[in-house]
């Protein structure tokens, strides 16, 4: 959430400098923002252990595959797969989205508003479908998330779009992300469990990553010799729905013998697929 609220109120911040002083300044005075607020909050509150934490209190391991045992798994390729299709998808869609409502003739403030309405839509998405994935299988729950990035890219298309349309269009693509990026966390858990969990969600989101990189390249690549967006929308478009379709054939979550609170999301998800 914090990251999400972030979103909502930098990009207001930025662009008022822009528009006062250019966007040359604008770097210092967000510089500012983690010096100034968050350092002092870390050095006045943040602390470790005042005494070392006890055996009895150190959690297990636990059940779950190793990263090996999870390489030699579909599951794992098809997860990083739908991963990286999605990162390029949503990547470059972000980044030049000042750019994108440019061209429906707006100016830099409502990019910014288009921009926070994206913060805003992650923060409602992660708080929505993180309850869903407790009570439903979450393949299934992120369908329709990512269904909402399919959307937003058509939205974004042409050259004289609403208002109101484009800010619809940063709302669900806030959506989405917010469906997105906790699906990964929470899958890495549900069908590879606690025992690497660190190890293999570092992997996944190493593709992601890398993904996101490339995306605003090609976005602007596509930009550059097209002459605007309008040719990359759609692959995007079509890619965020096949990210979501290969999710669907990931199976049902990975059997935990023992523990009520982890067979849940295996019971939701045994009667959904």
């Amino acid at each position: 959430m914090g990251t999400s609220l972030a979103g909502l109120i930098i990009p207001q911040i930025a662009g008022a400098v822009i528009q006062f002083a250019g966007w040359r300044f604008t770097f210092p005075v967000l510089a500012m923002l983690p010096l100034l607020i968050a350092l002092p909050i870390t050095v006045a509150w943040f602390r470790e252990p005042a005494k070392p934490v006890s055996t009895e209190e150190v959690v297990t391991v636990g059940e779950g595959a190793t990263l090996p045992e999870a390489l030699k798994s579909y599951k794992f390729w098809l997860l990083s797969l739908s991963v990286l299709v999605l990162a390029l998808a949503y990547g470059g869609l972000y980044i030049h989205m000042g750019q994108i409502v440019a061209g429906h003739g707006f100016g830099p403030a409502v990019a910014a508003t288009t921009i926070s309405m994206t913060a805003l839509g992650v923060l409602l998405g992660r708080l929505l479908f993180g309850f869903l994935f407790d009570h439903f299988w979450a393949p299934a729950v992120v369908l329709p998330s990512l269904l909402c990035g399919a959307v937003a890219c058509l939205l974004f298309m042409g050259h004289d779009q609403s208002l109101y349309l484009l800010l619809l269009a940063g709302f669900l693509v806030g959506v989405s992300s917010g469906g997105e990026s906790d699906a990964i966390a929470f899958m890495t858990f549900s069908y590879f469990g606690i025992r690497a969990y660190g190890k293999i969600y570092g992997a996944l989101y190493m593709v992601f990553v890398l993904g996101a990189s490339a995306s605003p390249l090609c976005y602007g690549i596509a930009r550059d010799r097209l002459g605007d967006y309008d040719k990359i929308l759609p692959i995007a478009s079509a890619l965020f729905v096949a990210g979501a379709i290969m999710m669907l054939f990931l199976g049902r979550y990975r059997k935990v013998a023992g523990d009520p609170a982890l067979e849940a999301p295996i019971i939701s998800g045994h009667s959904a697929g």
